[in-house]
């Protein structure tokens, strides 16, 4: 009976061992959220962003052209935060930047009216 159990036990730690072994690691989520805002009964996009490539490529897009902007703000592995913004809508200075460290949430945020004011998503964890 001894020698039964003993080997009930090592074939369950060869297998738990094995399960362990050849489980995912934790991956990053790409995100990409629109901030539906606009317009004059707000209800149309007016930008998005969001994260990708592994959590390491933060972007931000104003989708009007109203003099208003756009900002992803993003919080890292390494504990800094920091934001990318498309000042304008007109699609010149909108675009991306690549983080030091991972992204683990961010939130999107859309300029508003006067006196100016940013309408924002929750934050969205993403590692």
């Amino acid at each position: 009976m001894r020698n039964r159990l003993a080997a009930v036990a090592s074939g369950l730690a060869v297998i738990i061992g094995a399960g362990v072994g050849l489980a995912p690691t934790a991956s990053a989520i790409d995100g990409n959220t629109h901030v539906n805002r606009c317009g004059p009964f707000f209800t149309e996009n007016c930008g998005h962003g969001g994260v990708g490539d592994n959590n390491r490529r933060v972007f931000a897009y104003d989708q009007r052209s109203d003099g208003y902007g756009f900002r992803t703000s993003y919080r890292m592995l390494n504990g800094d935060e920091n934001y990318i913004e498309d000042p304008d809508g007109n699609g010149g200075n909108s675009g991306q930047v690549w983080t030091p460290s991972p992204v683990t949430s961010y939130r999107v945020c859309s300029k508003q009216g006067n006196p100016i004011w940013w309408q924002c998503s929750d934050w969205i964890w993403v590692l």
